[in-house]
């Protein structure tokens, strides 16, 4: 097992965020082995390829799928009732067509699920173009919410882009994309339990599009808005001025 890196080292963490990452993968090395791991999450490579990436390396895949989640996480800490903030980042390598599907987040629970995708042009929802679709669904005790109204969805190929999704209060469920909220749910019902969640399933599946993933990490707090921006630009900033300088 590689040893840990420390988030401090890690000049992609920014130094106001490093006493919360608890899992953190820049894909520098084996995709299976993230840099820190302070949750003992079991990660899960089902497929892919380590390319250039975000800086470094990151793990591209090429498909098509026909099932699981290109990385996934397991672990009790990726629980809905904690605070938590997932994070990384995304790039599609291919262009986007009115049919074109994406799948970008799911954590799940024994049953039930909260997804972040991209559905295109087809019968499910009568839709006419890529759309962002936001869920939860399948939970007992929860009513189902499946939000297709929070705009069009279409991505340039070869373009970097953030998400995070991000829980507070066992009851609130915001996702942003490059640093600005495209939904919030707020759960009816009952709050969220420790059992509804556990597993975290990163990038495509049957939904595909061909997509590259770098930067991948959870944060054991809710990040604001303000932070997420942050966050963004940050990297953005490195990213502009060609770091790591090689």
């Amino acid at each position: 097992m590689a040893a840990e890196v420390p988030p401090a080292a890690c000049l992609h963490i920014p130094p106001w965020l490093e006493d919360r990452v608890v899992y953190y993968q820049p894909f520098q090395g084996d995709p299976a082995t993230p840099a820190s791991n302070r949750i003992g999450a079991e990660t899960v490579v089902s497929r892919g390829t380590l390319v250039p990436g975000l800086s470094g390396s990151g793990l591209q895949d090429p498909g098509p799928a026909q099932s699981a989640s290109a990385l996934l996480l397991r672990s009790p800490a990726l629980s809905p009732e904690r605070s938590l903030t997932l994070s990384f980042w995304w790039r599609l390598d291919a262009p986007m067509v009115a049919e074109t599907c994406f799948h970008l987040l799911t954590l799940r629970g024994q049953r039930g699920m909260v997804a972040n995708f991209v559905r295109g042009k087809g019968e499910w929802c009568a839709l006419t173009e890529p759309r962002f679709v936001f869920q939860v669904v399948y939970y007992e005790g929860i009513p189902d919410i499946n939000g297709i109204w929070d705009g069009a969805a279409w991505m340039e190929a070869g373009v970097w882009h953030h998400a995070a999704m991000v829980y507070r209060h066992a009851t609130d469920v915001d996702v942003y994309w490059n640093g600005v909220r495209r939904s919030h749910h707020a759960i009816k019902g009952r709050p969220f339990a420790a059992a509804d969640g556990g597993t975290l399933e990163i990038g495509p599946n049957w939904l595909f599009q061909p997509m590259t993933l770098d930067e991948v990490m959870v944060l054991d707090r809710a990040l604001t808005a303000d932070e997420i921006a942050a966050y963004v630009l940050a990297v953005r900033r490195l990213c502009a001025v060609g770091f790591p300088v090689q």
